[in-house]
């Protein structure tokens, strides 16, 4: 199964965006919501797709965008 990265969305400028991976099939629907607390979270995209964290975590976002 792929892992996917997401962000959380701020609700306020102070917030910080926190950043998860997240394992699942490719065939479900991408995650709105953490599922514990309920915090807003949006799957992380470049270009378009989504973005997959490589086994061994080889993924990081910056202001060059992600990967």
């Amino acid at each position: 199964m792929p892992t996917y990265l997401y962000e959380s969305i701020p609700t306020t400028p102070a917030d910080e965006v926190v950043y998860y991976e997240v394992t699942h099939e490719a065939d479900e629907p991408a995650l709105t919501h953490h599922p514990e607390t309920g915090e807003a979270w949006r799957r992380v995209t470049h270009e378009g797709e989504p973005v997959i964290v490589e086994e061994g975590g080889g993924c990081s976002c910056g202001e060059e965008g992600c990967c």
